[in-house]
């Protein structure tokens, strides 16, 4: 039961990471890439 719950932490944590780089990048291209446009 241990290592089961352990694999899902992990799974969990790797996904969480994924979203918030996946996020991030949505951000970074809504705030930079129209201030270049405009620059």
């Amino acid at each position: 039961m241990n290592k089961i719950k352990d694999k899902d932490k992990i799974l969990t944590e790797i996904l969480q990471s994924f979203f918030v780089v996946r996020s991030l990048k949505v951000i970074y291209s809504i705030w930079l890439i129209p201030s270049d446009k405009f620059l």
